[in-house]
């Protein structure tokens, strides 16, 4: 069971509503949220290969989530009941180690995330059932490439995730995406005072990729596009040194 989630007002919670009434109408309706979850799972260890596959289901009752309506410029979020939801998902994952000091992974997950009920918001019914969950890609996979030599490590990062929802009723998404960056990092050890001596340098989003970072800043709309979303950054390079006294 989980409890409520704390919010300040207009914020998508119990206790940040615009109202009184509001309040006192909500709660006649919601309800702890809480949940079943099944898990199973295998776990592989060799030198050469590590792997992993895990399989989960998970139904919930009383989905407590964020619900904004009201204009653009005058938003107003309050959470709401959505009933049930019905999770289903697969995690794999690989790690090869071919030669000494080269590491390549792989991960990728798939996820199917559906509402068991319709919603009813100020008279009209919204037809929730079997639609997606919002904010919530079905499909990640990443994979990284390491080698490390002596004190000095290079690395190779890719992630995908998948189309997001954005409105409850599943008409409005934001694309998926790749996202790939890299590095390398130095250690030169101890040099006088100085332990542990390191070098870092970094390039996040090496493709200069253009996608949608966060969606849902201010909620999340049954229906249509509430433009609450935010760009993800550009091609960004980061440098460090650091050591220890």
């Amino acid at each position: 069971m989980r409890a409520y989630s704390y919010g300040g007002y207009q914020l998508g919670s119990a206790w940040g509503v615009s109202n009184q009434a509001t309040f006192d109408q909500l709660k006649k309706t919601i309800k702890p949220e809480s949940d079943w979850v099944y898990d199973v799972g295998y776990r592989y260890t060799t030198p050469l290969i590590v792997g992993s596959l895990n399989l989960y289901h998970a139904d919930f009752s009383n989905r407590l989530q964020s619900l904004t309506a009201g204009t653009i410029i005058q938003p107003v979020s309050t959470v709401v009941n959505v009933g049930g939801v019905s999770m289903y998902g697969v995690d794999a994952a690989l790690t090869v180690n071919p030669i000494r000091n080269l590491s390549i992974s792989n991960s990728v997950s798939y996820n199917h995330s559906t509402y068991g009920n319709d919603i009813v918001s100020q008279g009209t019914t919204y037809a929730l059932k079997g639609k997606k969950v919002i904010d919530y890609p079905q499909f990640m996979y990443k994979a990284n490439l390491t080698y490390r030599f002596h004190g000095a490590e290079a690395h190779f990062d890719a992630n995908y995730s998948s189309k997001r929802y954005f409105s409850y009723v599943n008409d409005m998404s934001v694309a998926g995406y790749w996202m790939t960056s890299m590095g390398a990092r130095y250690r030169f050890g101890n040099y006088g005072v100085l332990r542990n001596l390191t070098v870092d340098f970094n390039v996040y989003n090496l493709f200069n990729t253009s996608y949608i970072s966060q969606i849902g800043e201010n909620g999340f709309p049954l229906t249509g596009d509430f433009q609450s979303a935010l760009a993800g950054p550009p091609r960004q390079y980061f440098g460090t040194i650091s050591a220890e006294f």
